[in-house]
């Protein structure tokens, strides 16, 4: 299998991120932030916490 390019992502900045977030639905907002908080759980701890400090973040902002 090939690697992606990724060569786009020196574009991507965390404002990028939240307007692309702040464009889902109210029910895709849910069902984003409900994935971020199941795949926590699978995650190494350090990891997990982050994930769900993610989800978090992102619900305190999104309200």
């Amino acid at each position: 299998m090939s690697k992606p390019n990724l060569s786009h992502m020196d574009d991507i900045t965390p404002n990028t991120l939240f307007d692309a977030v702040k464009s889902l639905s109210p029910r895709g907002r849910g069902e984003l932030l409900a994935f971020l908080r199941a795949t926590a759980i699978q995650l190494p701890p350090e990891d997990g916490e982050t994930m769900a400090r993610i989800a978090d973040i992102l619900e305190l902002l999104l309200d």
